[in-house]
């Protein structure tokens, strides 16, 4: 059913000459519907520009992260499947300088303290970043890569608390 509706809005989109906004974690779809990506992380773009260029060379933490963590369609996985650390950040009180500070594997100081704007990182692709993933080093990366969190672990972890929760309740409940 969803691969019907995928193919008929390609086709609305071709026959009638129409812009589509599509609003999606699903970045499989974003690879093959769309030509161009804005990435949103707490209410704010962290990153625009060209799908190819964002899915080739992502510049902003979150984006690199939500690459690694959902299948790719548009090359071969050489990374295992990874979450992102930590929770999304409370929208009515939330954290000081850049949103995603507190799950980002590349933060520095400045970050926890100053919201970065918006700016050019590449012809026609902007990002909200005072680091940048060009500017981190190899090391780094690999480090990040590292310390991930495997989906499949982080789905037994999340398992064995709705476990412990539901055992809490039952020895509650009696």
């Amino acid at each position: 059913m969803q691969a019907q509706i995928i193919q008929l809005m390609k086709q609305l989109n071709r026959e009638l000459g129409t812009a589509m906004m599509l609003i999606t974690h699903n970045m499989a779809l974003v690879a093959s519907l769309c030509q161009r990506v804005v990435v949103m992380y707490a209410g704010r773009i962290v990153e625009e520009g060209p799908v190819e260029q964002i899915f080739r060379s992502p510049q902003h933490p979150y984006t690199w992260s939500l690459l690694r963590s959902v299948p790719r369609v548009d090359e071969a996985r050489k990374d295992r499947l990874v979450s992102i650390r930590g929770l999304p950040p409370d929208l009515t009180n939330p954290p000081p300088g850049c949103k995603f500070h507190p799950r980002c594997p590349f933060v520095i100081d400045r970050c926890r303290v100053e919201e970065p704007s918006l700016g050019e990182v590449a012809l026609n692709q902007v990002a909200r970043c005072w680091v940048l993933m060009r500017n981190v080093k190899e090391d780094d990366v690999a480090a990040a890569k590292a310390s991930a969190l495997s989906i499949e672990a982080a789905q037994k972890l999340k398992a064995d608390a709705e476990a412990a929760a539901a055992e809490v309740d039952s020895v509650a409940g009696s």
